[in-house]
């Protein structure tokens, strides 16, 4: 997750993705589109520039370091039967 939201532009995303039975990272660029078809989003994060410019300026990692810290990481693998 931190690698793609590195080099994303605006969201990174893990997803379930129903072909492969497995979980994938994806980079979703654009603000009002999940970016693959057959995959159910599971977490995503936001890696605009406003997401985390007042606090990190241009620290992105660290930013996304501090988001994975915060998941609850239970919460998000309870999602994984409803994918």
């Amino acid at each position: 997750m931190k690698a793609t939201g590195i080099a994303a532009r605006g969201w990174a995303w893990t997803g379930y993705d129903h072909g492969t039975k497995k979980l994938f990272n994806y980079i979703g660029d654009a603000q009002n589109t999940y970016p693959v078809w057959g995959v159910t989003p599971i977490l995503g994060l936001d890696v605009y520039e406003h997401a985390y410019y007042a606090d990190f300026y241009t620290n992105r990692g660290g930013y996304i370091d501090e988001f994975l810290n915060f998941v609850d990481w239970k919460a998000v693998e309870a999602l994984l039967p409803k994918a």
